[in-house]
């Protein structure tokens, strides 16, 4: 009311001359709107009935924050584990800052941030502790004096005790390991959290391997490479079969104990193949059959437009497996280099300008089946100078006008 008030003031104007009437009106309507828009605003009001526990009110954060500053559960777990552990001999432990320690280690590079996705790594920490037969006593949350860890849901991250957390950091290379472990196992090289199907999907791993690892309780017999060989083929029908698609923090805890299960009471024996057979009839019956999945395999690698975990299921292993460029094999294009990208072997351009006669068929997009240019079965990685070479040419043009050899360069190609 004081600015509208002074616009009429003729001391706050040069030589106490007013404005004529026009000006006057018009900048008494930009503060009337600029008033508006703060008297009129609404602010939207949540009422949590008390019949909420702490748990819940943060499962309900996770819902609506889909846009602003998001309360995340990572935050109320560092707040929490603050509070429990200030006044430690070994000082207090800072959650965030750990978790960013964490992505520095082989293993965990592009896993571990405390800004993006940081509720990945809660959810490894509570898989692991939720393998585990001997344990620290849980955390009580919202007055709940008996709480039972049995998934990676928010409840079960807010229920983990500082002494896991601090067993989890203490052992951090470890377990940056085992992460790394998991990306060779189920697709034979290094990737991130984003090209990741299902990145959840690692806390299985991760957490049995904790276990095997760490239990107090004698070892169990069962190795490396058979939880290796059980998890990729878990791994790649769950992801192909979409199963994760919905409810899957509550499923990962039933996958836990189901998968520890079938390790600790199927026989280890000498032969290796016998024991895959007992693990493949376990999976067809705990999962699907293998072979149901195979309908699935063809539009994968040739419909473009699938998106999701099915998208990066299908470009995984080219991501995964890239060592170095095909065109010059001096340039190192492997995870963590910086270099790699996915380029088409028959280029846009190519196939913009074949896309009638014989081709048609397969290059024009309105007539072909699936869309064959984008497909990931047309992609290769790829270092962007070579790709700059190679986009405008056929690929055997190409080819021989660069006397590139696959003899010299077969396990690249």
């Amino acid at each position: 009311m004081h600015y509208i008030q002074c616009i009429r003031d003729s001391s706050y104007y040069e030589g106490n001359i007013l404005p004529d009437e026009a000006e006057l009106e018009r900048r008494n309507r930009i503060l009337q709107e600029a008033f508006d828009g703060i008297i009129k605003t609404k602010i939207a009001l949540y009422v949590v009935p008390p019949t909420y526990d702490l748990a819940e009110i943060c499962d309900i954060f996770e819902t609506l924050n889909t846009t602003g500053t998001k309360v995340s559960t990572v935050d109320l777990i560092h707040s929490n584990l603050y509070s429990d552990t200030a006044s430690a001999s070994d000082g207090p432990l800072l959650v965030r800052e750990k978790i960013d320690e964490l992505g520095e280690l082989d293993g965990a590079l592009e896993w571990a941030s405390s800004t993006n996705r940081p509720e990945l790594i809660a959810q490894l920490v509570a898989a692991s502790y939720v393998a585990l037969d001997t344990k620290p006593k849980a955390r009580p949350i919202g007055g709940k004096k008996e709480l039972r860890v049995s998934s990676v849901k928010s409840q079960d991250l807010l229920s983990i005790p500082a002494e896991h957390w601090r067993n989890i950091f203490e052992e951090a290379p470890g377990f940056a390991g085992f992460l790394g472990a998991f990306q060779l196992a189920v697709a034979g090289g290094h990737f991130g959290m984003l090209d990741c199907p299902y990145p959840a999907s690692a806390s299985i791993y991760v957490a049995l391997r904790w276990f095997k690892t760490f239990e107090i309780v004698e070892a169990t017999e069962w190795q490396q490479l058979h939880l290796d060989a059980l998890f990729r083929a878990f791994f790649w029908r769950n992801a192909i079969g979409t199963r994760y698609d919905q409810g899957f923090l509550t499923q990962i805890g039933t996958d836990i104990r189901e998968m520890k299960e079938f390790l600790a009471t199927t026989k280890v024996d000498e032969d290796f193949d016998h024991w895959r057979v007992r693990a493949n009839h376990w999976l067809d019956e705990y999962l699907a059959p293998a072979g149901s999945l195979q309908e699935r395999l063809t539009p994968l690698t040739l419909d473009e437009s699938e998106t999701g975990a099915l998208k990066k299921a299908s470009i995984l292993l080219l991501i995964a497996r890239a060592r170095r460029d095909v065109v010059d094999s001096q340039t190192s294009i492997q995870f963590g280099s910086g270099a790699l990208q996915l380029h088409h072997i028959y280029p846009k351009d190519w196939c913009a300008n074949n896309s009638s006669g014989n081709l048609a068929s397969v290059l024009n997009k309105k007539t072909s089946k699936y869309d064959y240019i984008n497909f990931p079965a047309n992609l290769m990685p790829m270092a962007r100078n070579s790709n700059l070479l190679w986009r405008k040419k056929s690929p055997a043009q190409f080819i021989e006008e660069n006397e590139i050899a696959y003899d010299m360069n077969a396990d690249l190609w």
